[in-house]
Order: structure tokens, then C-alpha cells, then sequence
């Protein structure tokens, strides 16, 4: 997945940073908001403070969900190390939707059912916008580190700490814009929201960037059918095209690839976030060398926080949804200890808080949004590698 990190070995000096990092991100979520000693307006739970988790453990963004939850629990650990929240122990509950928004609405129910005020998730834009009529309805707050569909602004219940939609896919048009002598483009999308609404903002953006293309077909993907693969490549081998740009999931992104392998084609190729998927380097192989993704910006800014990674889970490469959890834990945290664990307090200090994560800043404007931001990622050696920018202005590596 993106945001890959050589292991480095560890030495005494490196774990005394961790510890030091650790106990200062601690200290920060308890009074980087709030003095210790604030009477808060209902007492916190006397045995623990519990946190629900709605995450794909199975199905097509599993391996996302994986890497949420291990950032999750690496947070837990940490806040639990320094004296919990105001002395209280935190716990997070996970409940697997298996990327189904009916799972994902099941879960939801559950959550309320068992008093829990705040929720993280869904990943998949689907599943968040089949619960995010019930945070409101239920008093539950629901914190995305993954969903990027504009349509989420709709709930003012919902925050996110990710980058809307809007900004992904115009940014998809300026890059593939850069490119010299392309001619013929297709987009192969889900139709389902998250493809629907990336889609959209690359064509509104495609007006700007791509004035020069000849061809830019787009190619729709039921996303409750399965995929007819050979009409996928077969229309696209009819366009001759220089750069194909795929907005799926990676399970359709792989065997999509693999069907153009077979037949010959050979375009450059980019993804869209949820591609930017291990299964890609380890389903595809050698021909997805190259491939350029787009993710969530996600250089850490605690970069021994990689390093502890890589020994927690005996891992050599970290992604961006192991930083984006830890930081959504790290987050809710801070805000509980501000504003008390019911579902007007986490709302008020969401509305106020400025927090600076192991991914940099996050502050939420009047939709529950943060600032867009987004790093370009390529497939070197079978492993995610993020591209410096002065790469992409002088396409060293288009």
C-alpha cells in the first residue's frame, strides 16, 4: 500500500525516541485542548471509555480495514499507557461490515443499542452514506478516516479526515493533463457513489486540464453485478488509449489489469485512492510497475512512529490507513477529554479543536471537512513509493 518506509533497525537511542514520542502525544491529546482539573458536565464512566469501529475486515477493502484497525490499537496503547482519558481505560469496539452498507447500517444499530456515542467509519463512501442518516437520528457522532464522497457534507453529524472527492479528481485531470502526447483517455468508475463522485470532479476539472485529448471515454462498472472483464478490455482496446485511469476497488482493479495484460495492452495506468491497495503489486505483478495512485497525504510527521509499526506487526512497509487510525483514536480522545464522553460534548470540541496528528493538522470547518490534501504515490519494486514533487513537475517519472 502507499506510504511505504524502508525498516531501519532499531537501537536503544530509536525505541527512547518512541517512548518519548509516545508519552508526548499522550500528554498532548490531554492538555492540548483543556487543563487537567475541567469539571466536565456529566462524569465520565467509572470502568471504561468505549469507542465503536466500523470496519471491512472482509470483502473488497479488507485490506484497508486491516490497516485502520492496527493503527487503532496502536493508539489505544498508547493512551492507555499514559493514565487513560482523565484516568479512565479507553476500548474500541469493532464491528466488521465486510464493505456491505447493510452490514455497515446493522452495525450502526448495534452501536446505539449499546449506548456508545461516537463511531469511526466506514471506510468504503457506500457504507458511510448508509449509516450517515443515522448519527444525527441516534445522537451518535461519526468520525470517516476514509470516506471522500462530497455528499457526506449533507450530515452535520458527520466529521472526516480525509479530503473531499471534489479535490481527488481534479487533481487526477492536472496530473494526467501533464503528461505530453496523450490522445486517448479512459476512466473506468464504479457506479456507485464513490466512483459517481470522483468521476464528476475529474470531468468538471477535465474542461481545465485535458483541452488537448482527442478521446476521453469513460467506462462504467455495476457495482452489485459481477464484472464482465472482457467487455471492460475489449472497449477499452478499442480506444487505443494512452492512459487509463481506474476508480474501483482493487479487487476489480486487479483482474482488470491482469485481462489487459493478456491482451496486449500497455497504457500508463493510475488509480484512484482505494487502488493504491497492496493486492495490486502482489495480484498483478511486473506489469503494474509504474502505476501512479493517488492517496491522502500521509508523511508522518512522527517518523519513529514507522519504525515501531514495522516491530508491532513484524511489517516492512506502513499505509496510509494505519496513520489515519491512529490519529482518528488520538483525535476522539483529545476530544472526550475536553468535552466529556456524550454526543453534544465530542460534537462541540470536534467544531473547536485543533489537533496535530502523526499526519499533520487537522481542523474541521463548517461541514465536518478538513483542508485538502493529497501526495501522488508509484509502484516501484512491488511496493508503494511517494513521489517528491519535484518529480511530478518535471514528470521525471511519467
Amino acid at each position: 500500500m502507499s506510504g511505504n518506509h524502508e525498516r531501519s533497525p532499531r537501537t536503544k537511542w530509536t525505541t527512547l525516541i518512541d517512548v518519548l514520542i509516545v508519552t508526548a502525544v499522550c500528554v498532548l491529546f490531554v492538555v492540548g485542548v483543556h487543563p487537567f482539573g475541567t469539571p466536565l458536565s456529566e462524569p465520565l464512566p467509572e470502568d471504561k471509555i468505549r469507542l465503536a469501529a466500523i470496519l471491512p475486515m472482509e470483502g473488497a477493502l479488507a485490506n484497508f480495514g486491516v490497516g485502520y484497525k492496527q493503527g487503532m490499537e496502536m493508539a489505544v496503547e498508547d493512551i492507555n499507557a499514559a493514565g487513560g482519558i482523565r484516568g479512565v481505560p479507553l476500548e474500541v469496539v469493532y464491528f466488521d461490515d465486510k464493505s456491505d452498507p447493510e452490514l455497515s447500517v446493522e452495525a450502526m444499530e448495534a452501536v446505539h443499542d449499546s449506548g456508545i456515542p461516537v463511531v469511526i467509519g466506514a471506510i468504503g463512501s457506500e457504507n458511510s452514506l448508509a449509516i450517515a442518516p443515522y448519527a444525527g437520528t441516534f445522537d451518535i457522532v461519526m468520525l470517516s478516516p476514509a470516506s471522500t464522497t462530497g455528499a457526506l457534507t449533507l450530515y452535520p453529524a458527520v466529521y472526516r479526515t480525509v479530503a473531499s472527492d471534489v479535490y481527488q479528481g481534479g487533481g487526477m485531470a492536472k496530473i494526467v493533463g501533464g503528461i505530453g502526447g496523450v490522445d486517448s483517455i479512459v476512466v473506468v468508475c464504479l457506479d456507485n457513489q464513490y466512483g459517481k463522485s470522483l468521476m464528476q470532479s475529474f470531468e468538471h476539472e477535465s474542461e481545465n486540464y485535458l483541452i488537448n485529448v482527442d478521446n476521453i471515454t469513460e467506462i462504467e462498472i455495476d457495482d452489485d453485478e459481477p464484472m464482465d472483464v472482457n467487455w471492460v478490455v475489449e472497449t477499452m482496446a478499442e480506444e487505443h488509449p494512452d492512459v487509463v485511469i481506474l476508480i474501483v476497488y482493487p479487487e476489480q482493479g486487479v483482474e482488470i489489469m491482469r485481462a489487459a495484460e493478456a491482451a496486449g495492452l500497455d497504457p500508463v495506468w493510475f488509480g484512484s485512492d482505494s487502488m493504491t491497495s497492496s493486492d495490486v503489486p502482489a495480484q498483478v505483478g511486473l506489469y503494474a510497475e509504474g502505476m501512479i495512485g493517488f492517496t491522502q497525504a500521509h508523511k508522518l510527521t512522527v517518523p519513529s512512529f514507522a519504525k515501531r509499526y514495522y516491530q508491532t506487526y513484524n511489517a516492512t512497509s506502513i499505509s496510509f490507513p494505519v496513520s489515519y487510525g491512529y490519529d482518528a483514536v488520538i483525535l476522539l480522545a483529545a476530544c472526550i477529554e475536553d468535552g466529556g464522553y456524550t454526543y453534544a460534548g465530542i460534537r462541540e470540541s470536534l467544531d473547536n479543536i485543533r489537533h496535530v496528528g502523526i499526519c499533520g493538522p487537522r481542523v474541521f470547518d463548517a461541514n465536518g471537512d478538513v483542508q485538502p490534501a493529497y501526495d501522488l504515490v508509484i509502484l516501484e519494486d512491488g511496493t508503494w513509493r511517494t513521489l517528491k514533487w519535484n518529480e511530478i513537475l518535471t514528470n521525471d517519472v511519467l
